[in-house]
């Protein structure tokens, strides 16, 4: 089986008047999708592929509400 390996980072902007929502897709399908705030090694298993998640989920998460680095394994 392969994987994919790409990580993107994300700058996430939320408020409690904007939330963003993130559609991430994959080829293949099923790919896992992690979530980590910038600078920390402790990613967190947001989902798999196709995800479509709010910013905030994702932030609460991480527990940051600054940048977050997006990567799919």
């Amino acid at each position: 089986m392969k994987c994919i390996f790409l990580t993107l980072t994300v700058l996430l902007i939320t408020s409690c008047s904007q939330v963003s929502l993130l559609n991430i897709k994959s080829n293949p399908n099923e790919t896992n999708v992690y979530a980590r705030a910038l600078g920390s090694k402790d990613r967190k298993l947001i989902g798999r592929t196709p995800l479509e998640i709010e910013s905030d989920a994702i932030s609460n998460k991480v527990n940051t509400k600054g940048i977050i680095i997006i990567e799919l394994e």
